[in-house]
């Protein structure tokens, strides 16, 4: 590996660590946000909104976050029956039996005191210990809240009154499809119709909400507002990496691009808000909105649990939303909510933009991969079944593509190696000189020799896109979820042969293999490259070789906790650029016949190249005194 490629691989590490920073704003900075922003809500806010649930700080079970509604007492409900006067009195009974609608792929629960998602399991998923995928269940709260024809008499909730539901639920295979009404009626003959249809192979689940002669009931000034809010569970092999890289709150307004954020952060929603995600690693919770809920209403949040020790990431929280409606008494809206994997062929298929909550990367690197790597994988998965062959025959495919590139690196490093020794020469020549006529010497001898000292660089740049590419879609690719190879039982997380007693910082309590695999053929192919690289010292510049061999250690830290299938990718990786570097050298490039060139070239010197005419523009407006052609 000469130096130019040394300066590549640390620059994608660099970027990586600097995304990994970026992705984590500071505890001060949301905390001031969320009080800012909370501020605001409620000087400005004029709507009726629904009361947030409470956190049941006594709560015994681990996965109880968030506080039921608790159904009142008979006095109570006394109380609520004199004051929702029209609303009559079919308020939430007691004991009631979800209703369970299910396909192929998903298994929905709905209560019918509300009428809304109560449970909602991915059906063919488990999670790292083998228990089912539930993206929201009882601890979660969805709600809708309206106001009272009567707006001194405040707003209400749907979880307050019982709907009647039109069957028992239903179960349809991949090619059914089925639908089920659960309907509140007031005194005056109005009602509320919530509809739910399935189709069977779909993760989506369909919503209408129609307001039926309400004007007694539902003020028609002001809209709905949904209420939804789930506690984000762990479920892969480390919750840390889960937590801290992977889970989002993702959110896209109409006709922009999605954004999203973590930690404890609040956003306003300022915008017509077309859906909201609540993105754990490989699955989301999504609600859509047909029309867009209002801009101007409403927030999105999360919250950070810190309860990793029980299972517990993020808490999301999409609250007081505008549901759509051309009248809120008497009209209909249409929502959507997406209960399943992060797997781009399934998200494009509801041409809703869901894709965009898997971290493909930014840019050309995202480009990259869903033109280029996910086709060639996906078209490999169809015939091959064991995914650590997949991998390596992506592998050879992708550096055999590459294979011109890294010619033309090599070549610039035999030509390098070729003028070694007058480098050298110089280097000493100079040791204690002056540096700037150092540098004119140098630049004398590439212009005399036709020696470009950047032509290694530029294959190197091609390169970073596929390079960067790899490292954002291994750890985002659901294919490799829990798909064993070798030692590693999932190569979407790390792989252990060894756990430690104690954690070791920026390492962490495990020894990864693979990793540890991939930094020694790191090291081992910067060894090999070190006899042919040309490094002059300067004063002020650190030592490249020390360089080169502290990327291999920084590698082994920083990939330790990463997915095994990148990191054997990786191991792959430098496998067969060894096997290239051999094959190059000693049956391709001819250093005989370079060395004659480069005296040829001394003899009647190349043209200046465009690259050689910056740099002695560069030197002469630094006060550089050029050597004479």
């Amino acid at each position: 590996m000469d130096r130019k490629s040394s300066l590549g691989f640390i620059m994608i590490i660099m970027v990586s660590l600097l995304w990994m920073l970026n992705t984590q704003p500071s505890k001060e900075e949301s905390k001031n946000q969320l009080v800012t922003q909370d501020t605001t809500a409620v000087e400005t806010s004029e709507l009726p909104v629904v009361d947030d649930p409470v956190r049941d700080e006594n709560a015994e079970s681990e996965n109880a976050s968030i506080g039921e509604i608790s159904e009142p007492d008979s006095t109570e409900k006394f109380e609520k029956l004199a004051s929702y006067e029209s609303m009559g009195n079919s308020l939430a009974k007691e004991g009631v039996e979800p209703i369970v609608i299910e396909n192929d792929k998903v298994r929905i629960e709905i209560d019918p005191n509300g009428g809304m998602i109560q449970r909602a399991q991915v059906k063919d998923y488990t999670t790292y210990d083998s228990l089912p995928v539930v993206l929201t269940d009882e601890n979660d709260v969805m709600d809708i809240s309206f106001l009272q024809r009567d707006g001194t008499k405040g707003s209400l909730k749907f979880s307050e009154f019982y709907f009647e539901p039109s069957k028992q639920g239903f179960n349809i295979d991949e090619n059914g499809s089925d639908a089920l009404i659960l309907t509140y009626a007031n005194t005056s003959g109005g009602n509320v119709e919530i509809e739910y249809a399935l189709k069977g192979g779909s993760y989506n689940v369909e919503m209408d909400i129609r307001t039926n002669d309400m004007q007694e009931s539902i003020s028609s000034s002001q809209p709905l507002r949904f209420f939804w809010s789930v506690t984000g569970k762990g479920r892969e092999k480390s919750i840390d990496t889960e937590k801290s890289q992977y889970t989002h709150l993702y959110y896209k307004y109409k006709n922009e691009d999605s954004d999203d954020f973590t930690g404890d952060d609040i956003v306003e929603v300022d915008k017509t808000l077309e859906w909201a995600a609540f993105k754990q690693y490989f699955f989301s919770a999504i609600v859509y909105a047909d029309g867009g809920f209002k801009s101007d209403y409403g927030d999105l949040e999360t919250k950070d649990l810190d309860a990793t020790e029980k299972g517990l990431t993020y808490e999301f929280t999409a609250k007081n939303l505008a549901i759509p409606m051309n009248s809120f008494a008497d009209g209909n809206a249409h929502l959507e909510f997406y209960f399943g994997p992060n797997h781009m062929p399934t998200l494009d298929q509801y041409e809703r933009g869901y894709g965009e909550v898997i971290q493909y990367g930014w840019g050309i690197f995202g480009w990259m991969n869903k033109n280029v790597v996910i086709p060639i994988f996906n078209w490999l998965s169809k015939g091959i079944q064991s995914y650590g062959l997949i991998i390596l025959i992506l592998t050879v495919i992708i550096k055999l593509a590459l294979s011109p590139l890294t010619y033309k690196n090599y070549l610039s490093s035999a030509k390098q190696k070729v003028l070694k020794p007058e480098i050298e020469e110089i280097n000493k020549k100079h040791k204690d000189g002056d540096a700037m006529k150092k540098q004119q010497a140098m630049m004398a001898l590439y212009k005399k020799t036709g020696v470009n000292p950047m032509a290694g660089c530029i294959p190197m740049i091609i390169q970073l896109p596929i390079l960067y590419a790899m490292f954002r879609f291994f750890p985002s690719s659901i294919e490799l979820r829990q798909q064993s190879f070798l030692w590693a039982d999932d190569l979407s997380a790390y792989d252990s042969i060894f756990e430690l007693p104690f954690s070791i910082p920026a390492y962490g309590d495990h020894v990864s293999l693979f990793t540890l695999l991939m930094a020694l053929s790191t090291m081992l192919y910067t060894r090999m490259n070190s006899s042919q690289m040309t490094m002059p010292s300067q004063p002020g510049m650190p030592n490249m070789k020390f360089i080169m061999y502290l990327f291999p250690v920084m590698m082994l830290l920083f990939f330790n906790n990463f997915a095994s299938g990148l990191s054997y990718y990786y191991l792959l990786a430098n496998l067969f650029s060894m096997g290239q570097m051999y094959v190059i050298k000693n049956y391709v490039i001819d250093e005989d016949k370079i060395r004659k060139q480069i005296a040829s070239n001394k003899k009647k010197p190349k043209k200046q190249s465009r690259f050689q005419k910056r740099l002695e523009q560069m030197a002469k407006e630094r006060g550089m005194q050029m050597p004479k052609r």
